[in-house]
């Protein structure tokens, strides 16, 4: 059987394509669509890797969540937010110079990326930039010009990124419903 592969703890980043060792950075802004009532487990298993360093995501992110008051703000606040890494550093802000200049170089519309440089996206690919990291998003790639898209920019820069699906097959992750399973027998 095969073992999960060693993640070195790291300030916090992105998912991993292929990277042997290196956190994970999550974009929780979408997350909300992975249910806390159907999926708890997978909610307690972001708390419990990212206190090894596998998972984690950045203040950046935590900002958008905070502003909405639901279940996942309410958990961002509590059980959660050990989770998010400062993207307060120099390194940091220097790969987001080169991820502005990038999307301001490419054919999308301005409100297109304006949208973009509002949310905590940019963040999350600089930081996972500068600390080799893989970016974790529900985003998919998109050559759409009304759209600036997470994967788009990570391939620009050669920054790994996967889906949250592809993150727990990497890591042999598994939910398992082990009481409930007899009724469905």
């Amino acid at each position: 059987m095969r073992k999960p592969s060693r993640i070195r703890v790291l300030n916090l980043p992105p998912p991993p394509n292929e990277i042997s060792s290196g956190c994970q950075c999550f974009d929780y802004g979408q997350a909300i669509r992975l249910p806390f009532r159907n999926l708890p487990g997978f909610w307690k298993w972001l708390i419990k890797r990212s206190a090894t360093g596998l998972v984690c995501s950045i203040s950046n992110v935590e900002g958008e969540i905070r502003e909405q008051e639901d279940e996942l703000s309410a958990w961002a606040q509590g059980e959660g937010s050990g989770i998010f890494k400062s993207s307060a550093d120099e390194l940091t802000y220097l790969k987001m110079v080169d991820v502005s200049n990038w999307v301001m170089g490419q054919p999308y519309k301005e409100s297109s990326r304006s949208q973009f440089f509002k949310k905590a996206d940019p963040f999350i690919i600089s930081y996972a930039l500068a600390h080799q990291l893989t970016v974790v998003t529900l985003e998919k790639r998109n050559n759409d010009p009304n759209q600036v898209k997470i994967p788009n920019v990570c391939d620009a820069f050669g920054v790994p990124w996967m889906s949250p699906w592809d993150m727990l097959r990497r890591e042999l992750v598994s939910f398992v419903l082990e009481d409930e399973m007899a009724m469905f027998d």
